[in-house]
Parts: structure tokens; C-alpha cells; sequence
């Protein structure tokens, strides 16, 4: 179902968005059609040493589900050193399995300051195959004209969309979050990124998430008990080139992905150390949205140092541009853009980056 912004741009609306969209958007089923051919997958590789050890696939079971979620937040690239613009691009390669039937799905938007959300005709669904799950970690991702993919996220990875002369090209992402529960496998972390938007370079950070699922496959089958009382995120560059990416979640999934999980990832900070401490994640400025309220800002505050020294750390970031994906009347489905800042005593850092908002 097509929907419009304000700048009356047009935007497709997803049925998946990594972890979280595909399961928090799946209204009802789709249709599992069994490839005698696959699609095109990116280059492939061994697997990656994980915190947590390999990751064992359950074969036997009738439903599986992997995604890999990457959002790029950055800036324009200028010559003195002053903030340019700010960009956000966020794009989900989903694949799902029934018994022997395979599908897979692009997903993907852009923001780009100053132009609003862009349009990109990336979502689509995709011939799924055997072959994405020959390796739940290093099997190369789906890849199309219309959203053309090369590597994975821990090896390095290039993503472009010829439509509108986007080329991405990330770092190997550093794990800075591996959760385990029963089969189920949840992944995150961060890396820096370079994005060229035909003649427009932009520097800055991507986040990625891993999830794979058993017994689960949103491309397949409607949820409704995933997310508990709602779900709210925020991926975001910090400063010039530090990443933060924080999450407040209930429901079915919160023993695999946390109650609150995030990190704060510094510039050449060592892999795995940046996970934050516990943190409360408090909403304010409420709209209607139906017979709820969409937030408007996120107030976010830890407490880190020494016992005898401890301080408080905030953030606190406005949603502003929001796009409503769906709306249940009791609940919806929304992305935004957040705009703000870190305040640590007297420090204060600029905060820019991509929120998926569940209710």
C-alpha cells in the first residue's frame, strides 16, 4: 500500500524490516513460493568467530527466519570541517523457510536532510532458496537490480540502489552484542561507513543486526505477541564518527533481545566493550496516532563510572519526520528520524540517526 509524506514523496510500505518490522508488520500471510532457481546472492565466506561460539541451525524444524538490518546515519562530507548535512539509510535483506518452501525481501528507505524521506523502490519481495541457509552466519545476502549487494557485514559489505546513486560501503562490523536463547540468535554492532549519493559524499556509522529465529517466520505467518507493550530504537551516529544504538522492548521476543540493549561505540574502541549499563528509555511530546499516542521525543539516561564517582549520562532526541507504516487504530508501526544529543556533564555531543517506533 503506497503511502505519501508531507513532500509527497511515495513510499512502499514493508511487510519486513529486519527483526523487528518484518514481525511487528506481517498482517497476514504471504505467499512461500519454492525457487527452482534462487535468487543472486552476494559473495559468500566462512563464517566468523563468535562471542558466543558458532551458530547451530535446527534443520528439523518447520519454520526459520534470518535478517540482516543495516542503517547507515552520517554527514556530508565538507572541506572545513563544519557538520554537512545529515543522511539515514536503513536496508533489510529478510529470507524465511516453511518446511521446504523459501522466500526472501528487500527492504529499504533513505532521509536525506533537507529532502525528507526519498524514494528508492528497494522493497520487494524475492525468490528465496536453499543456498541462504547453507550458513546462518556468512552466506552471502540476497542481492537484485534494484538493490545490488557484495559481501556481508563481517567481512565488509557494499550496497547500491542505481536508481538514485547510492552506493554504501561499510567496515566489517565488530560484534558488540551476541544473545543467545534456546536456538535463537540476536546479534548487533557497529562500523564506520562511507555513502555516495550521486555527486554527494557522506561519512559516518552503520549498525548492524543479526537475528535468526526457529519455529518463527514472519514472511509466513502473523504474530501479534512479539513486542509486549511496544517497541522503541534508536541507531545513530554520535558526534563526527561514534556509534550509539539503544533498544526498550516486551513481549515474546524480550529473553532474546533484551528488556533495554544498546551500545556506544567510540572511534577505534576494541570490539565487544561498548555495550551499555542499564538505562531507563522514557517517551514524551505524545501525538494521536488513533486511540494511542505516537512519541515525540525519547528522553535516555545511565549512570557510568566508579562507585564513588558516578555520573549521569542522557540523551535526549526529538522524532521528528515520522513516517506511519501502519496504523491498527489500537497501535501502528512508525519510523523517524532522531535529532538531538548526549549530555555528559558539561560535555554535550550531537546525536542523528534512524528510530523504528512499535506500538
Amino acid at each position: 500500500m503506497p503511502m505519501r509524506t508531507r513532500s509527497n514523496t511515495t513510499l512502499i510500505r514493508p511487510r519486513a524490516l529486519a527483526l523487528l518490522v518484518p514481525l511487528a508488520l506481517t498482517l497476514g500471510q504471504s505467499s512461500l513460493a519454492l525457487a527452482a532457481q534462487g535468487p543472486e546472492l552476494a559473495t559468500e565466506r566462512a563464517a566468523p568467530d563468535l562471542p558466543n561460539g558458532p551458530i547451530e541451525r535446527d534443520e528439523a524444524a518447520k519454520l526459520e527466519y534470518l535478517s540482516d538490518f543495516f542503517v547507515f546515519a552520517g554527514r556530508e562530507a565538507s572541506s572545513d570541517g563544519k557538520p554537512g548535512k545529515g543522511l539515514v539509510f536503513a536496508f533489510d535483506a529478510n529470507r524465511g523457510r516453511e518446511k521446504q518452501k523459501y522466500a526472501a525481501e528487500h527492504f529499504a528507505v533513505l532521509w536525506v536532510e533537507g529532502r525528507g524521506w526519498v524514494d528508492l523502490d528497494v522493497t520487494q519481495s524475492l525468490p528465496g532458496a536453499a543456498a541462504q541457509f547453507a550458513r546462518a552466519v556468512g552466506v552471502g545476502l540476497p542481492t537484485c537490480e534494484r538493490a545490488q549487494v557484495a559481501g556481508d557485514a563481517f567481512a565488509g559489505l557494499t550496497i547500491e540502489v542505481p536508481k538514485v546513486a547510492l552506493k554504501l560501503v561499510a567496515e566489517p562490523i565488530g560484534v558488540e552484542t551476541d544473545r543467545r536463547n534456546g536456538g535463537d540468535v540476536f546479534l548487533t554492532g557497529a562500523t564506520k561507513g562511507r555513502l555516495t549519493l550521486g555527486e554527494r559524499a557522506f561519512v559516518g556509522v552503520v549498525h548492524h543486526e543479526f537475528t535468526y529465529l526457529v519455529g518463527v517466520n514472519p514472511l509466513a505467518k502473523t504474530y501479534t505477541d512479539l513486542f509486549g507493550e511496544g517497541f522503541h530504537s534508536v541507531y545513530a551516529l554520535l558526534g563526527a564518527k561514534d556509534a550509539l544504538r539503544l533498544h526498550r522492548t516486551g513481549g515474546t521476543l524480550e529473553p532474546l533481545i533484551g528488556r533495554h540493549s544498546g551500545y556506544l561505540v567510540r572511534d577505534g574502541a576494541e570490539a565487544g566493550a561498548g555495550e551499555l549499563p542499564a538505562f531507563k528509555l522514557e517517551t514524551a511530546k505524545k501525538s494521536l496516532g488513533g486511540l494511542f499516542r505516537w512519541p515525540g521525543r525519547y528522553d535516555i539516561g545511565w549512570r557510568e563510572g566508579a562507585a564513588d564517582a558516578r555520573r549521569r549520562i542522557e540523551v535526549k532526541v526529538d522524532l521528528k519526520d515520522r513516517e506511519t507504516l501502519i496504523n491498527y487504530v489500537f497501535g501502528g508501526v512508525a519510523i523517524a528520524i532522531a535529532s538531538g544529543e548526549l549530555v555528559d556533564g558539561a560535555q554535550r555531543e550531537p546525536v542523528l540517526g534512524f528510530t523504528l517506533i512499535v506500538l
